[in-house]
């Protein structure tokens, strides 16, 4: 249905469903935590839901969420499993690998491939799918506050690393492995700019420097490396926001790179649009603005799943979002 369809762009914080959140890390999950199922049964209803985030925990946990979301959905399509995993996973007792900036600045591209599987192999075993990484930014601004985040300022040297990153963790693309997860590069497409260092500020750049130093790491990542995803930015280029960009979202990236994923928002980045942008007068307008330009999934902290899944199956309805368009998504 419309209404089972636009669940699996919808995204879920495992955390607030936990009877048990880690007492270290306010993102992770006991292993020995049960789930809050009234409240899950509540939000989800029998329509599944597309992804769990915040969710960091060990593979009992993991199963009893997929469980719960597979027998209380009218198709029992499971759910993915997604994370933060830039220099290691997130699970309190993971590795922690050296910062991208320092692991660029080794110039190592086999000993970066190397770290790429170890992530990957960490990763799964903990029972997660996919992972929010790598950072693919070129910093040229180093005022902004997540440069070591990155492989720094050289397109080529970005380039190199990322595709050496994410074929580690993809298992050099064969993600039906036990071993491999599925990479999602951000922040898609001129984020390590912004004005004055601010995150999510502006980037004042033109077209020519954009193909020239920025497209290249995202197009080596996709098209050589086989990156499935992207997590698009918060902030505009030279004025023209990307989140609600069809020539950066669908153009370039299904047009011309033939991206096999999705494209998701990074976190809050969709209401950003009313109140930062203000190319949207509400919230239904920033929803429909992005989804129509490409957007596939929201991330977390924009709107709760009932706000986000009726706002897209109204719009279906009355003919704003195209029913292809979520049939692509």
């Amino acid at each position: 249905t419309l209404e089972e369809k636009v669940a699996q762009m919808d995204i879920i914080r495992g955390v607030e469903f936990s009877t048990k959140p880690h007492k270290l890390y306010h993102c992770a999950v006991h292993t020995d935590s049960e789930i809050y199922e009234d409240k899950l049964k509540a939000t989800l209803g029998d329509r599944g839901i597309g992804f769990i985030h915040d969710c960091y925990s060990h593979p009992v946990f993991f199963n009893k969420l997929q469980k719960f979301v597979v027998e209380n959905s009218r198709l029992g399509i499971p759910c993915m499993f997604t994370g933060e995993a830039l220099h290691g996973i997130l699970w309190p007792g993971a590795t922690v690998f050296p910062v991208p900036l320092a692991l660029a600045s080794s110039f190592d591209r086999k000993n970066v491939n190397t770290i790429g599987r170890a992530i990957a192999s960490e990763t799964r075993a903990l029972g997660m799918h996919e992972i929010l990484a790598p950072n693919l930014d070129i910093a040229r601004e180093s005022r902004w506050g997540r440069v070591e985040e990155t492989f720094g300022e050289d397109t080529f040297l970005a380039s190199e690393l990322g595709y050496q990153i994410i074929t580690g963790e993809q298992q050099d693309g064969d993600i039906k492995r036990n071993d491999a997860v599925v990479c999602e590069p951000k922040h898609y497409c001129v984020h390590g700019i912004p004005e004055n260092g601010i995150n999510c500020a502006q980037a004042r750049v033109g077209r020519r420097e954009i193909e020239q130093n920025y497209l290249p790491v995202f197009e080596t990542a996709i098209k050589k490396a086989g990156a499935y995803n992207v997590m698009a930015c918060y902030n505009a280029i030279d004025g023209e926001v990307v989140l609600s960009s069809e020539y950066y979202l669908t153009d370039i990236l299904r047009k011309r790179w033939g991206m096999k994923g999705y494209v998701r928002a990074d976190w809050g980045s969709v209401v950003r649009l009313v109140n930062r942008h203000f190319t949207a007068a509400t919230d239904e307008d920033a929803i429909c603005d992005s989804v129509n330009a490409g957007l596939d999934m929201q991330g977390c902290c924009d709107y709760d799943t009932k706000t986000w899944e009726e706002t897209i199956v109204k719009n279906v309805k009355s003919g704003r979002i195209p029913m292809e368009r979520i049939d692509d998504a």
